[in-house]
């Protein structure tokens, strides 16, 4: 089992040759003993100073603070640092971008026409496979040259009141008063008692102020917690507490992805089912034409602003901010789409476990969460038919092991205001998400897919077999049971 180090405490332990006892604490107070630093580390609240700190680890101690739209948010998954436990290389792992307030017009129109021009200079005659492969880091790279990267700010207690204080020194003296009665004689016990009921009295009094003190601040945190977001706010209110460290060997970890994201009958061939309706076939073909700058903004703007960035760094908030950038994009976004290019970049994405309960450890109280890069986050297919107006757009998906249907129903519910908007425009619109590389449950939704495309037969059989085995290909994020039956529909 994994054992937990405390975070920037430094110990000198003491040796024959002389060598004095020192442990230090991360507010830079220094003991003599290991015992006396945790008192303070207790009392002063640096223990849970100390833990405050960003996830760097794909297996660690966790707390989460879901957010209202839970598409890639994970800014407020915070954990301790923890080098023994299996994860992405510190070197990968970038820093989080100092971007200025969304106010600063300024700031954001000399960056964009900064990463233009650096676009324009490193990738004017380069090939699409280097285009799509240099493209996020050429941004991440300007902005962390203008901006700078976040830095850490270490919160330190507040300081107490002249309240609390006394009620410190008058905890004191009552316990020394209890010492002095059990000792003393029976003509000193009354007059002690006597002062140590003043005492109690004057600490109850305080007790009550500083009670009532902190309600009042409670009070006043939780209205402007409900003001600012009346959704989040009531969605605490009834949500189960999240938290746990995994505590797991690399081995065991290893063993688990292998037996949830492996499947030893992928080649076993699908039965075909009999007494099917098929539905006719269309009378106009779809336009399959790249997607249009308004349906890439579209997106973009759909998308919340504090979404966690993916493995190159770069948040969405970049592409609200900067059009020109973002110009930039869906020009290698068509040019992709024309030449069938899928960059290795789009199919790599950054893992994370968050815990399910209260107190999770094991894995199976784990559930993974994978960021991708924002230049990959858009509808994956957008069919568009100008004579019928119809608009089909699909979102794919690898499917977990659990809250499949939640997961499926807030798909549909991503592009809610996209559909309402092309729906007031003429157009009959439909999202359909599609979970890929799965049977069971998750496999129905391509089956409908094909379906509504009228495909069927053998192309039918021929395409859920390739979407299957290019999802593994792509991601180890896979769900596992696709050794069962898919279930169609009668």
């Amino acid at each position: 089992m994994l054992t937990e180090t405390a975070p920037r405490t430094t110990r000198t332990k003491t040796t024959n040759v002389g060598l004095e006892m020192d442990y230090s604490c991360i507010c830079g107070r220094r003991f003599a003993t290991e015992r006396g630093m945790k008192i303070h580390r207790t009392k002063m609240g640096c223990l849970s100073m100390s833990s405050q700190q960003q996830r760097t680890a794909i297996a660690d101690k966790t707390l989460e603070n879901q957010s209202q739209v839970q598409n890639h948010s994970a800014e407020e998954i915070q954990a301790e640092h923890r080098d023994d436990v299996a994860r992405h290389p510190s070197s990968d792992k970038r820093h989080k971008i100092n971007f200025p307030p969304e106010s600063s017009g300024k700031q954001w129109e000399d960056l964009d026409s900064k990463i233009v021009l650096k676009i324009d200079s490193l990738l004017g005659k380069s090939t699409l496979e280097h285009k799509l492969a240099t493209f996020g880091d050429i941004v991440y790279q300007t902005c962390l040259d203008t901006f700078g990267a976040k830095q850490h700010q270490t919160k330190f207690p507040p300081q107490r009141s002249r309240r609390q204080l006394e009620m410190d020194t008058l905890r004191k003296q009552k316990r020394k008063l209890k010492k002095q009665i059990r000792a003393a004689s029976s003509e000193e016990t009354n007059g002690l008692l006597a002062i140590w009921r003043q005492l109690k009295a004057r600490h109850s009094a305080l007790s009550r102020a500083e009670s009532a003190r902190k309600k009042r601040s409670q009070k006043r945190k939780n209205q402007e917690r409900f003001i600012r977001d009346p959704f989040q706010f009531a969605r605490q209110l009834f949500q189960q507490p999240k938290s746990g460290t995994l505590t797991v060997e690399r081995e065991e970890l290893e063993t688990h992805l292998k037996k949830t994201y492996s499947d030893t009958t992928r080649e076993i061939p699908w039965e075909e089912t009999t007494g099917l309706v098929w539905p006719a076939a269309p009378g106009i073909k779809f336009d399959s034409k790249p997607p249009s700058l308004q349906e890439v903004i579209a997106v973009v703007n759909k998308a919340r602003a504090k979404s966690a960035p993916g493995p190159n760094g770069v948040p969405y908030l970049l592409y609200k901010r900067c059009p020109n950038v973002l110009k930039k994009l869906h020009k290698i976004l068509r040019s992709a789409w024309k030449n069938i290019k899928i960059s290795k970049e789009w199919m790599t994405a950054e893992g994370i476990y968050i815990p399910k309960e209260q107190d999770s450890r094991g894995i199976n109280q784990f559930r993974p969460i994978s960021l991708l890069n924002v230049e990959a986050l858009r509808p994956d297919i957008v069919i568009h038919s100008a004579s019928t107006q119809q608009i089909i757009m699909v979102e794919l998906t690898a499917p977990y092991e659990s809250r499949m249907e939640e997961a499926h129903a807030f798909k549909e519910e991503k592009y809610l205001e996209l559909t309402k908007e092309l729906k007031k425009d003429g157009y009959e619109a439909k999202v359909m998400p599609v979970e890929i590389g799965a049977r069971g449950f998750v496999g129905s939704s391509a089956y409908d897919l094909l379906s509504k495309l009228s495909i069927g037969g053998k192309k039918r059989t021929k395409a859920l077999r390739l979407l299957a085995e290019t999802a593994e290909n792509s991601s180890r994020w896979i769900w596992s049971r696709r050794n069962e039956r898919l279930l169609h529909k009668d």
